[in-house]
C-alpha cells in the first residue's frame, strides 16, 4: 500500500507547490510524461507547471493497481486547475505512477488527459509556453 501513499504525499506537495518535497518522492533522473510538454525531467515540469497556474484542485475518483513486474499505480482524477489569468480548465484523466521498488521513489509519472480545452485556452490567451501543463 506504499505506492498508494507515495502517490498521497505528491499530492500534497503539489497542492502546496512544495519543489524539493516533490523531488524527494523521484529518482534523480525520473520523467514526467504529459499530452502537451511531452518528456520532462521532474524539476523542469514542475517549475512550469507552477508558473502557468495558480492553483488545483484535485478530486480523486478510482485506483487501479499495475499488472507489469515494475510496480505501478494509476489514479483517475478530475482535476480543476485555476490559471494565472485566472481562467478555470476542468481536466478529467489518469496519472500513472511508476515506482523503483528498491529505492521506493518515482521512475516515471505518466499524465493521460484530453488536451482539448487547455489547448483552445493557450491559444486564445497566446500562450505557447504553456503547453507545459500536465
Amino acid at each position: 500500500m506504499y505506492a498508494y501513499e507515495m502517490c498521497r504525499k505528491y499530492q500534497e506537495a503539489l497542492n502546496l507547490r512544495d519543489l524539493p518535497a516533490i523531488a524527494a518522492l523521484f529518482k534523480p533522473d525520473a520523467l514526467i510524461k504529459a499530452p502537451l510538454s511531452g518528456t520532462m525531467g521532474v524539476i523542469p515540469f514542475h517549475e512550469r507547471l507552477f508558473a502557468h497556474g495558480r492553483y488545483a484542485i484535485a478530486r480523486l475518483e478510482n485506483v487501479f493497481d499495475g499488472m507489469t513486474k515494475t510496480r505501478s499505480i494509476a489514479l483517475q482524477f478530475t482535476y480543476t486547475w485555476v490559471l494565472s489569468g485566472g481562467h478555470t480548465i476542468v481536466l478529467d484523466g489518469m496519472t500513472i505512477f511508476e515506482i523503483d521498488d528498491a529505492e521506493r521513489k518515482f521512475q516515471k509519472v505518466t499524465f493521460i488527459y484530453d488536451p482539448t480545452e487547455l489547448v483552445a485556452h493557450i491559444r486564445r490567451e497566446g500562450m505557447a509556453e504553456a503547453l507545459v501543463l500536465g
